[in-house]
């Protein structure tokens, strides 16, 4: 959605981001967690994204997945994605608003895929998600303002599997 007075607001550049990934998943179920920290020095911060969910294969061409994930945000993350600055709230007239650390969203991820075997490996992929956003990303003036809380994604994708 876009927002004029958010339009006003600084730019935010894209950045490079390295992470790490651990989890276990004893079929059908999996548990992770991802780090991943922003070495291109755009938001000076790193995120911590905690996530379980169920996976199956319900016949030799459809497969359906779960998730649920809730994602911890640096100060720095917060500030620049959340965070309005005095010189923006002039500008936007939105308040002026400094986000601090914390747990960002909270949501979940439905996965479809069909194909497989049957189609030489090949796979389309649905995927849709909702996640709300909570503490100092609800609160922000971007948001509570100018925006939704509510984040909805959807998606289509092909993958092969050999």
């Amino acid at each position: 959605m876009k927002s004029g007075r958010v339009d006003k607001m600084r730019d935010i550049s894209g950045t490079v981001e390295a992470g790490v990934y651990a989890g276990i998943a004893p079929k059908p179920w999996r548990l992770g967690a991802t780090y991943t920290y922003d070495v291109g020095g755009e938001y000076k911060g790193h995120l911590v994204e905690l996530a379980g969910g169920w996976s199956d294969q319900l016949t030799d061409m459809f497969e359906l997945g779960l998730t649920v994930a809730s994602t911890w945000a640096s100060g720095g993350y917060m500030g620049k994605y959340f965070g309005v600055t005095p010189n923006e709230s002039v500008n936007t007239g939105l308040d002026a608003y400094d986000a601090d650390q914390g747990f960002k969203d909270v949501g979940a991820k439905l996965i479809l895929g069909f194909g497989g075997e049957e189609w030489d490996g090949w796979k389309i992929y649905g995927v849709t998600s909702y996640f709300r956003l909570l503490g100092d990303a609800e609160d922000s003036p971007v948001v509570d303002d100018a925006g939704d809380a509510d984040q909805f994604f959807g998606g289509i994708g092909v993958a092969y599997e050999f």
